[in-house]
C-alpha cells in the first residue's frame, strides 16, 4: 500500500522510508509500555484533494458504511480511488483495499474480517488517483469498538 500512497515522496527516499518518516512520532510511552496513537498515523500524504464531508456509520460490528460529497474540487477527478485501511488492536492485524470505491460514487460499505477476540478497529481513508501516481493526505475516521 505505501508504495502507492507515498509514491509522491519517492524522489527524496523510498516510499516505504517516507511512510516511516511520516509515522515516526506515533509511538508513545516508555519501555516496555509502548502504545501507538492511532490519531497521529499517516497512511498517505500528497496534493490530491481529500474527500469532503466524509462520514462513517457503524451498521453493526461487521459492517461500516461511508459517505462523502461528490462535489468536484480543483485537482480531483471523478474516478479517483477511495482507499481504506483498518488496523486492529494497536496494529497487530490490518486489512484494507486500495480501490473500495471511486470519488463519484459518494458512498461505499466495508465488511470487517477480524480475528476472534479483537477489541477495536482504527479506520483510515485516503484518495489516490486512478493511475496511482498521486495521493491525498489520509484521514483518521475513528475507532470502532468490536467487543461490547
Amino acid at each position: 500500500m505505501f508504495a502507492v500512497t507515498f509514491k509522491n515522496h519517492s524522489y527524496e527516499r523510498s516510499a516505504q522510508n517516507a511512510a516511516h518518516r511520516f509515522n515516526a512520532h506515533i509511538v508513545k510511552g516508555d519501555y516496555p509500555n509502548f502504545e501507538i496513537d492511532p490519531t497521529l498515523a499517516v497512511i498517505s500524504e500528497g496534493k490530491l484533494p481529500p474527500l469532503k464531508e466524509l462520514k462513517m456509520q457503524v451498521v453493526d460490528q461487521n459492517q461500516l458504511d461511508f459517505s462523502w460529497s461528490t462535489q468536484h474540487n480543483p485537482g480531483s477527478a471523478a474516478h479517483d480511488l477511495i482507499t481504506i485501511l483498518i488496523c486492529y488492536d494497536q496494529m497487530n492485524y490490518y486489512e484494507g483495499s486500495l480501490s473500495i470505491a471511486q470519488r463519484f460514487d459518494g458512498k461505499c460499505s466495508y465488511s470487517l474480517q477480524y480475528p476472534k477476540n479483537t477489541k477495536y478497529a482504527d479506520i483510515y481513508i485516503t484518495v489516490i488517483s486512478n493511475n496511482r501516481e498521486n495521493a491525498a493526505n489520509s484521514v483518521y475516521v475513528g475507532r470502532v469498538d468490536l467487543i461490547s
